[in-house]
């Protein structure tokens, strides 16, 4: 399974998602406008984005994994 995420990065105007697979232990947990963790730009540095989607395959053969979630509660 594969998550579409919007990267919160304030120096970028980032308005498009980007694709992410969900690692198993995730596939259950995720879900559309859930706040995760994942790597961005050069480096591949942890950054939050949202979920605004999510696909059973995609079109990149290259994907990066998101790494992580955030509950709502967490800070």
């Amino acid at each position: 399974m594969y998550a579409q995420v919007i990267v919160d990065v304030p120096a970028m105007q980032t308005n498009q998602p980007y694709t992410y697979r969900i690692p198993a232990e995730l596939a259950d947990i995720v879900v559309d406008g859930m706040r995760v963790v994942v790597p961005f730009g050069r480096g591949n540095r942890l950054i939050q984005g949202f979920v605004v989607g999510l696909v059973d395959e995609a079109e990149d053969a290259d994907k990066l994994t998101m790494t992580r979630f955030k509950n709502q509660r967490e800070s």
